[in-house]
């Protein structure tokens, strides 16, 4: 549009007296502002925070640009203001979020907003792409490096290798030991194609046939020397199972930052994936077959797990600790031991303060005395569950040593903070800069210390309404368990960031990590069933299932990384899908259930108070898929019907390969688990003399029961409390953190080596039937 001529001064006029206006008004004095507050705020939305500091100065404080601004509304801080004038407050809590701080309204009843305005959001847009490209970069750098490692260790003997334990522990234990040296081996035999996968961060299997000669010797070496086979009787079936199978296939999973490790990020930890190796059972056990059964609802691929190294490489945190454990391994010492001496010194904190591998840029020492001050080392719980806030504790502890004030923006720690920081007491400065590593970085200006993650970005992506997160707590609390439905439609609505750092960080919600593993394409197949319509569920539930060609191009996406997966690469042909579940019951070892905790009390178990959980019917009405983004509704009363074939724990038989009770003990009561098996049926042309041969494929997915989520609850409350107790034990001062250098070998001979199994040392071992299907 044309603006007529006459019309531009007069409108120019009116800007320039608008804003003349506005910066008179910008220039008179609120004698309110200066009030000075003190306020704490731990992990408190804007919205809590802005009510409070309204409800105790008497100034009128909101926040977001609208009703509806939830993400601004409910963007969380840590605040410790210890004497400060209330505008100095809410200007630096606005310049360490990036958002602008603006008043309203006249003199002496002025109203103040923080909020993101337009050329905020852009900015926020920007720093989000580059920052997701800068963190793609580390990790495909990462990747590059593990193979490089391989390559430079074999190109020295291992007695060469071994010299590099103090400069470089992953290459010593990498080119100096039986099980490294093997690892190495196995990499550097890869497949260009292989290998140029696995750069680029997909998800490669090969079974043992594909293998070269070499690399089948050297996969058998690492499973001979792997820490899976050092696991006592306490392990239970995993090392029944173990004992019991031959290797058979080889895969490579990669984890980017969308996918960790509890609360340590890929590339704070130098964690770039995991190489394992899977067996299968020489001879049929369905006790076994169930583990195998579990590893695949895990996401690990239906196996038993026979071996497993990371994808790390240089010097990285990774690299440092596993080498350690294999090295003090293969020196003779007990799996148990070293795990314990591990765990206590990671509890400790400090575990890898002074890893040379971090790049840190240290701050050129300050002028302001504030500063300057010594600060004594801080003493930070250590949750490896990631459940707690361990930034919250150092605002908290960081108030009370210095006399400065803090503003930080939170986010679920990616990384436990106790494990960076050093032990030793120094300047303010300094601890602040240790804080790099850890992903945080930090500013200071008019005696406030803001901090902030170096992703702020890349993390604000994640972020889930406050009231989609309650409703699935809700639902959780009222059925004890999520139904298919749910799971569906909460991984089909969220990204895999979003389950990650908000679901799976709920304290309440992180019972189902082992649900919504992101390895092995599970949640793509949630995101399947989420995705379909009502009529589709239907015929996928039906004895003729889904055909292939009434699933919808984004549908069929989800499906295709399995299937092509499991059929080794033969076209697929027009077929048909069906789901069904499976109700299945595990008994539980004693040490499991609650009340087996060292100083806790025995009670009854959730089934000897309400019975055992059902498994809901996957024939869900079409209204129990809930509208996105909103969850669905709780139900008003919890089922309480006892699954099909459950048994009591008087009249349960023993399991086999289950541990039985000590005198003493009580017995551990069956617990029904439920999984769905997602079964595919295709035609397949590749075998010339049976064109046309349908083949059936199977994929289980877990779907926990209300006794599977109880099992999860028990476990992680035993690992609350065994955290708790070493933490108390005061620990002996030790001149090199265990878990980062690895000790001198004792000399003492490897432990002598079992029989090796049949199809090993290069014969491909004997596979379960499976249907005839051409590569």
């Amino acid at each position: 549009m044309i603006m007529p001529r006459r019309i531009l001064p007069a409108l120019c006029l009116f800007l320039a007296l608008s804003g003349g206006v506005r910066a008179q008004e910008e220039q008179i004095p609120d004698e309110r502002l200066k009030q000075k507050i003190t306020y704490s705020a731990s992990a408190k939305p804007l919205q809590t925070v802005t009510e409070e500091l309204t409800k105790q100065t008497g100034v009128l404080i909101r926040v977001g640009s609208s009703e509806r601004d939830w993400k601004n509304k409910e963007r969380r801080v840590h605040l410790h203001f210890r004497n400060l004038p209330l505008g100095v407050a809410l200007q630096q809590t606005a310049k360490m979020l990036g958002y602008e701080f603006r008043r309203a309204g006249e003199e002496g009843k002025w109203s103040y907003r923080l909020y993101q305005s337009p050329r905020n959001r852009d900015y926020e847009a920007a720093m989000l792409n580059e920052q997701k490209t800068r963190k793609e970069q580390e990790i495909a750098s990462l990747r590059e490096t593990v193979l490089n490692d391989a390559d430079e260790v074999l190109n020295m003997s291992p007695e060469e290798a071994a010299k590099l334990k103090d400069k470089d522990p992953w290459k010593s234990y990498l080119g100096g030991t039986k099980s490294g040296r093997a690892y190495a081996e196995l990499l550097r035999g890869l497949p260009s194609e292989a290998r140029e996968l696995m750069l680029r961060g997909r998800r490669v299997s090969m079974n043992v046939s594909e293998l070269t000669p070499s690399m089948r010797t050297a996969m058998q070496q690492m499973v001979d020397e792997s820490f899976f086979k050092q696991m006592g009787p306490e392990a239970g079936p995993m090392r029944q199972a173990f004992d019991n199978a031959s290797p058979e296939r080889l895969t490579f999973m990669p984890l980017d930052q969308e996918m960790l490790m509890g609360p340590m990020s890929a590339s704070a930890m130098g964690m770039a994936g995991v190489a394992m190796v899977m067996g299968d059972l020489r001879q049929p056990n369905p006790e076994m077959e169930r583990v195998m059964d579990q590893m695949e609802g895990m996401g690990m691929g239906r196996g038993v797990p026979m071996a497993a190294m990371p994808l790390t490489g240089g010097n990285s945190v990774a690299g440092r600790m596993f080498a350690q454990m294999m090295n003090r391994l293969e020196s003779g010492e007990k799996f148990q031991d070293i795990q314990q001496e591990m765990m206590q010194t990671m509890q400790n904190g400090g575990a890898i303060a002074d890893d040379p591998s971090r790049k840190i840029e240290p701050t050129p020492t300050p002028t302001e005395p504030a500063l300057l001050v010594e600060v004594e080392p801080l003493q930070l719980k250590m949750d490896l569950l990631g459940q707690t806030s361990q930034s919250a504790e150092l605002v908290e502890q960081l108030g009370k040593k210095t006399n400065l004030s803090y503003a930080v923006e939170y986010h679920p720690d990616s990384a436990p903070l106790a494990m960076y920081l050093p032990r030793t007491k120094q300047p303010l400065y300094k601890l602040l800069d240790t804080l790099q590593s850890a992903g945080l970085l930090w500013e200071y200006d008019n005696g406030v210390v803001r901090i902030r993650p170096k992703d702020w970005a890349v993390l604000r992506s994640y972020d889930v309404p406050e009231n989609m997160i309650d409703g699935y707590r809700k639902i959780l609390a009222a059925k004890g368990w999520l139904d298919l439905d749910t799971l569906g439609s909460l991984s089909a609505s969220l990204t895999d960031g979003q389950i990650q750092y908000r679901i799976l960080k709920d304290p309440e919600l992180g019972v189902l990590m082992m649900t919504l593993m992101p390895m092995g394409g599970n949640r793509d197949l949630f995101r399947f069933y989420g995705e379909l319509t009502p009529a589709q569920k239907e015929r996928l539930k039906s004895p003729q299932g889904l055909p292939f060609d009434q699933i919808s191009e984004s549908q069929w996406q989800r499906l295709t990384g399995w299937l092509e997966e499991a059929t080794l690469g033969a076209e697929i042909r027009p077929g048909r899908i069906s789901l069904a579940l499976k109700e299945e019951e595990v008994r539980l070892p004693a040490p499991m259930r609650e009340g087996s905790v060292p100083g806790g009390r025995e009670t009854p178990s959730a089934e000897a108070k309400t019975g055992p959980a059902p498994q809901e019917s996957p024939a869900a009405s079409p209204s129990s898929t809930p509208a996105q983004p909103q969850p669905p509704r709780p139900p008003a009363d919890p089922p309480s019907a006892a699954p099909k074939g459950a048994v009591s724990p008087e009249t349960a038989p023993p399991q086999p390969g289950q541990p039985t009770a000590q005198p003493g003990q009580p017995s551990a009561p069956p617990m029904p688990s439920g999984a769905a098996y997602i079964q595919a049926t295709l035609t397949d042309q590749m075998e010339a003399d049976e064109p046309d041969a349908p083949v059936k494929l199977s994929k289980r997915i877990n779907v926990p029961t209300a006794a599977n989520i109880e099992m999860m609850k028990r476990g992680r409350e035993q690992m609350r409390k065994q955290m708790e107790e070493m933490q108390k034990k005061p620990e002996a001062p030790k001149e090199v953190t265990p878990a980062l250098k690895a000790p001198e070998r004792s000399g003492a001979p490897p432990p002598s080596a079992r029989p090796k199994p049949a199809g090993s040392a290069g014969t491909p071992p004997a596979k379960r039937p499976a249907p005839a299907r051409k590569r």
